[in-house]
């Protein structure tokens, strides 16, 4: 469960990651902006995911919300090539790209992303990743403690 998570060190995403990989998998490729004009970025980089020596083989899901950014988002990215694992709940945030930043002279703060992630077929999701099972928050079962994500979440494991 990553929601609500807004990020951290990419370390972790393949630390983590790497325990539910039964393969050597191709995750992602990345380019780099090299250049002043719109399309200038670097060829791209694959990323691969190696497994670890101890691995879990059976269903997982990821619990996602708008609330998941940056290495969290690239986590999502990671999981869902696997073919073990099922995106559950809404679109995450974004944000995939190096961050980039700099404070303007009035004290402002400018962010931007210094690179580009793809999926191994092309499709950049900086705008964030939807998920495998769309799921919404159903507001009558939150006020009875019950997490619609999760439960289909639960659902999808048991199929």
């Amino acid at each position: 469960d990553i929601r609500g998570n807004t990020g951290g060190s990419a370390d972790n995403i393949f630390k983590l990651a790497k325990r539910f990989a039964k393969n050597r998998t191709l995750v992602f490729r990345s380019v780099l902006k090299n250049g002043p004009e719109h399309n200038n970025f670097t060829e791209p980089t694959e990323t691969w995911l190696e497994p670890a020596a101890n691995i879990y083989t059976g269903k997982v899901c990821v619990l996602t919300n708008r609330k998941v950014f940056s290495a969290a988002s690239v986590f999502t990215l990671t999981m869902r090539e696997l073919p073990n694992v099922t995106v559950v709940g809404d679109t995450t945030g974004g944000g995939l790209g190096l961050p980039i930043g700099t404070e303007l002279p009035n004290g402002w703060q400018v962010h931007f992303s210094g690179s580009q992630l793809f999926t191994p077929d092309g499709i950049c999701y900086e705008m964030g990743i939807p998920p495998d099972v769309q799921v919404d928050m159903n507001k009558d079962d939150e006020n009875k403690g019950i997490d619609s994500i999760i439960e289909k979440a639960i659902k999808v494991i048991l199929e």
